[in-house]
């Protein structure tokens, strides 16, 4: 039998689950211990449970023996593992042969049962009441689909990329249910799990909302914040103030990004909305998961494709508006999406592509390799304002799926910083200068500055002045600026990672993949990656890099498809 010690990918806390199994019930065989080691291990890889049924999928497989693995795919409820109906016990064992710990269990279930009382309520109510598509003549069909589906039903899920359309979905959306409200005063939330999230669909909306009929400007959401603080959060708890006895007061909830939405999160929203509420939630199922356990969002788009009732409750919004469909980057996305590996190297051939691939630079030639791209951070310090310095951010990124290494952010920023000092003829002891790009680690909501948000840091050109950090604001205060020393937690941002662009677009993306094989690599990074950009996308790598990080799908292993289905 494996022991816990013999597999090195378990930390610490992993093992020490096995030690308390053994603690609570010294006659449990050894195997259980194993079990809860495995367990924990897989919650910290992003899945809800273990998968015991499928172990040939999971990464320490390798290290288990024969006799380990037949011992874990045939486990049995016992003193610290209890069946379904035994729910009061640390570990629940499914009849699907799947491992929870008792609170993952516990928020999975709370969470399919709340989705099934609402598809349930809504169950009987005509979809096609009172519809033409010629109301909705300036949406394509599943924009279309997607208002009528809101209009009637009380839970909508919407999964579509970047350039689908669904801010004007979420427009008309409310259009509608204005109208359908007449005189009553119906209180909007709009949310989203992260407060740079939140800020952007604010943005989006009130941009383009000036292109579209329809709507009173009045009947807009004023106000955008983070899931956490809409719930409200509670410091050091799991608890929110908002819940199934103290619902939201809102009869309109509307969350973006919501791929990002994590099992816990997901619950407890669905938790503390009113029975009669209205849920529209916004996301792109293919994009990156949440960073804690669970793909909720895509799970429940994947599983409506053979639910009937919950498909009523789906719709996918497939048109681009913004790259047509003989743009080799829209090819690019759907073929990565699709998982076709091949197709998205053909697209790096073609004549005036709009991706391309690069030869991957050597860690002694980085610097040549880059210099040109630093002169983007030159021209942002040169901007005549501001404005113009801000609005120069929007023009190019470089992500990069690492943290460390010379490829990671660290070393991409160390790199870019110098390259852009050198450029601007400025001493090695010069840290701070004006057009370096900064982002905001951790949220503020004094100042109202978010995780996520990117900003910079500016002086006017040719004048000798204080440097202040500039953010984008609203409407009422369109540029914001703070003394750096202000700042919350803040880091330089001449390249994010991957999972920090979510929610945001650029005109180039330029991505720099690692140089060898990663398990951090996957179909959905790259999916990610690509669809950051409206324009063009440079990558930086070799075709085996990308083929391997689009052939390697995330998946994440929970009971919602098998509860669903």
């Amino acid at each position: 039998m494996t022991s816990v010690t013999d597999i090195p990918l378990l930390t610490t806390l992993d093992r020490s689950l096995a030690a308390f199994v053994e603690k609570q019930d010294a006659s449990c065989p050894p195997e259980i211990g194993l079990a809860a080691s495995l367990a924990s291990f897989a919650i910290r890889q992003g899945h809800v449970c273990l998968d015991l049924g499928n172990l040939e999928v999971n990464e320490i497989t390798p290290y288990l023996d024969k006799e380990s693995q037949a011992a874990l795919q045939s486990l049995k409820p016992s003193s610290i593992i209890g069946s379904e109906n035994e729910v009061q016990k640390p570990i629940i064992l499914t009849k699907q042969n799947k491992l929870y710990f008792h609170r993952n269990w516990h928020y999975e279930q709370r969470l399919i049962n709340a989705i099934k009382e609402r598809m349930n309520r809504d169950g009987s109510l005509d979809l096609k009441e009172n519809y033409t598509y010629d109301n909705y003549q300036h949406l394509a069909p599943e924009q279309a689909k997607a208002v009528q589906t809101a209009k009637i039903l009380n839970m909508v899920f919407i999964s579509g990329g970047p350039g689908t359309g669904k801010t004007t979905t979420v427009l008309y959306i409310l259009a509608e249910i204005f109208k359908k409200a007449g005189n009553r005063d119906l209180k909007v939330a709009l949310a989203a799990p992260t407060g740079k999230a939140a800020k952007r669909i604010s943005e989006s909306l009130q941009s383009e909302f000036r292109n579209l009929p329809n709507l009173e400007s009045g009947n807009l959401p004023t106000e955008t914040m983070t899931l956490h603080r809409l719930l409200g959060y509670q410091h050091n708890s799991s608890q929110f103030r908002h819940n199934q006895q103290f619902p939201l007061p809102h009869d309109v909830v509307i969350v973006d990004e919501a791929s990002m939405l994590d099992l816990l999160l997901f619950s407890k929203l669905l938790e503390a909305l009113k029975p009669d509420a209205k849920l529209i939630l916004l996301g792109d199922r293919f994009q990156l998961a949440s960073v804690e356990a669970g793909s909720i969002f895509g799970d429940l788009i994947e599983a409506s494709q053979f639910n009937d009732l919950l498909s009523r409750h789906c719709v996918e919004l497939n048109q681009n508006f913004r790259l047509g469909i003989d743009n080799a980057l829209f090819a690019a996305c759907e073929a990565a999406k699709a998982g076709n590996a091949s197709t998205v190297l053909e697209t790096f051939d073609k004549a005036n592509s709009t991706i391309r691939l690069r030869p991957f630079p050597q860690t002694r030639i980085l610097p040549s390799a880059f210099e040109k791209l630093a002169q983007h951070f030159v021209h942002m310090s040169k901007a005549v304002s501001p404005s113009d310095a801000l609005a120069q951010i929007q023009k190019a990124c470089i992500l990069t799926p690492l943290r460390h290494g010379p490829y990671g952010v660290e070393g991409l920023n160390v790199l870019l910083q110098s390259l852009h000092r050198n450029a601007l003829g400025l001493p090695e002891s010069e840290n701070y200068f004006s057009g370096q790009p900064v982002i905001i680690t951790e949220n503020n909501y004094i100042h109202r500055l978010f995780n996520g948000d990117v900003g910079i840091l500016y002086t006017e050109p040719e004048k000798v002045g204080p440097l202040y950090a500039y953010f984008q604001g609203n409407e009422d205060e369109p540029i914001r600026r703070f003394p750096i020393s202000g700042l919350p937690t803040h880091e330089l941002a001449y390249a994010l990672t991957v999972h920090k662009s979510q929610g945001s677009e650029y005109d180039t993306v330029q991505l720099v993949l690692p140089e060898t094989e990663s398990p951090i690599l996957t179909r959905e990074l790259f999916y990610t990656a690509l669809s950051r950009s409206r324009n063009e996308v440079v990558i930086w790598g070799t075709a085996d890099t990308v083929g391997q990080a689009i052939n390697h799908r995330t998946h994440r292993n929970s009971g919602i498809l098998d509860t669903m289905i």
